[in-house]
């Protein structure tokens, strides 16, 4: 039986926790085994579905197929290898088999950031382009990578240009919320699900694919969707560089950061979480996302002021360390330096904009012996 929720702002409908049948299971087809990709095939096989999970990279292809993951994840070289023993998920670089097995094709590759800030969606619209002579049936199409407003809508007209039906599908957008170093935890014990769309069949099967799930639902349009994450981001972006600052300020009049942090984390408003002060936010998605968001606003002659000055103080931030080595040593040229902690932050082998790429750059511009550089991707 279906639970609705009360949540402040938003018609009941619109918050559901519902459970589904132990043996409904849908077959599931995921574009992409990166980052998303692979952990959305995992989790939704470990949830009895049957899943094809598709990548072009053949020598990932073959890792994955014997076992070996090709991303560091918590419980991840378990759950690969528990999914492979029941053939609940299938690795193939077959499409055509993908398409025309599935009721639902998930969208998981990548969309990285152009140098003017806009998102590049080139990889989403060569996947449309693919899967469009093989949709010979109803799908539903579903958007799982970080993708700019609008995007649902593009996707849909894009197919009714590459002649798919408009009866045999319905585009849905549904984001992700993971945590590196807790994706998989977070996957199946998330704060939200966020599905975004127009269509009532598209949302019932959606429905049905999250039924088992106990987290809350937000039903909600695509557009709304697409948002929803990157302010999701952008917020705690925000509050990334503003403890930054403040942890300046510390420093200079003999303050100590970690009690403000713990202080201000007791207030049921802010909550804990993000509050910890450093050389700033790295990763696949913080810097990719804030930097869209503005991005987006300017197409829509909005200026996001507060988000503009946080990407601005976290590309000061992240170089820091640079500037206390010089007003300590006054010549660094010629000086060896070693980098423990190459990943953006600790649990994850991810390096993408991490703050330490930045620190080595302008160290080696300085003329500075790099000795050592660590990967430091133990848990704590």
């Amino acid at each position: 039986m279906k639970i609705v929720e009360k949540l402040v702002g938003v018609e009941e409908k619109n918050v559901i926790l519902s459970q589904r049948g132990e043996c409904d299971f849908m077959n599931i087809c995921v574009i992409g085994a990166g980052y998303v990709g692979l952990i959305t095939a995992l989790c939704f096989g470990k949830k009895e579905n049957k899943v094809i999970c598709i990548e072009k990279d053949l020598n990932k292809l073959k890792l994955l197929k014997r076992g070996i993951p090709t991303i560091f994840e918590d419980g991840l070289n378990e759950l690969l290898k528990e999914s492979l023993s029941s053939n609940s998920v299938q690795f193939t670089a077959d499409l055509v088999l993908g398409i025309k097995s599935s009721d639902i094709i998930f969208i998981a590759v990548g969309t990285p950031t152009k140098e003017n800030w806009d998102v590049d969606i080139g990889q989403v619209q060569q996947v449309i382009d693919l899967i469009s002579p093989y949709i010979d049936k109803y799908k539903v199409v579903v958007t799982k990578s970080t993708v700019p407003v609008g995007t649902q809508k593009y996707i849909k007209s894009k197919l009714l240009e590459n002649n798919v039906p408009k009866e045999f599908f319905d585009v849905v957008s549904n984001p992700e919320f993971l945590r590196e170093g807790k994706a998989i935890y977070d996957f199946f014990n998330g704060d939200k699900i966020v599905i975004g769309c127009e269509s009532r069949k598209a949302e019932k099967i959606m429905k049905k694919l999250y039924g088992s799930f106990k987290i809350k639902m937000v039903i909600t349009s695509p557009e709304t969707s697409e948002l929803i994450k990157y302010t999701s981001n952008a917020l705690l972006s925000v509050k990334i560089p503003f403890m930054n600052e403040i942890a300046n300020i510390c420093t200079e009049v003999g303050a100590d950061i970690d009690v403000i942090a713990y202080a201000l984390g007791l207030d049921k408003r802010i909550s804990p979480l993000f509050l910890k002060a450093g050389i700033g936010y790295g990763g696949s998605c913080f810097p990719k996302d804030t930097k869209a968001l503005v991005k987006i606003s300017e197409n829509y002659n909005c200026n996001l002021e507060i988000l503009k000055t946080t990407v601005d103080v976290n590309e000061k931030q992240r170089v820091l360390p640079v500037k206390i080595l010089k007003e300590h040593y006054k010549e660094i040229e010629g000086k060896i330096v070693a980098i423990l902690g190459l990943t953006f932050k600790p649990g994850t082998d991810d390096i993408r904009e991490a703050p330490s790429l930045y620190i080595i750059e302008k160290l080696l511009r300085d003329k500075v012996k790099i000795k050592h550089m660590i990967l430091w991707s133990q848990r704590i």
